[in-house]
C-alpha cells in the first residue's frame, strides 16, 4: 500500500484508497484477498459504495462512476 487514505467498509467487502498508487483496493472479509477495484490517473482520496452507486473523491472534484466512467457531478462531464 501507498499513502492509504481512506477505508470504507459495504457489505462483505473493504475498501482502501491509496493516494500513492492512485486506486482503491478491495479485501474480501470473507477470503481475505486483495485485488485493485478501481484505477484512476489522479489521487484518490475518497470511495463509496451504496444502493444509489459509486462516488470518488478526486483532486478534480466529486465523481459518481458510471458504465466505468467517471461523470463530475459538478461538471456532469
Amino acid at each position: 500500500m501507498s499513502f492509504p487514505e481512506d477505508v470504507f467498509i459495504f457489505n462483505n467487502d473493504v475498501y482502501i484508497t491509496e493516494m500513492g498508487h492512485k486506486r482503491v483496493s478491495k479485501v474480501n472479509l470473507d477470503k481475505l484477498d486483495k485485488c485493485t477495484y478501481l484505477k484512476t490517473n489522479e489521487p484518490i482520496w475518497q470511495f463509496v459504495k451504496n444502493q444509489f452507486g459509486e462516488f470518488v473523491l478526486l483532486d478534480s472534484g466529486i465523481h459518481r462512476i458510471i458504465n466505468n466512467k467517471f461523470v463530475n457531478l459538478k461538471t456532469k462531464i
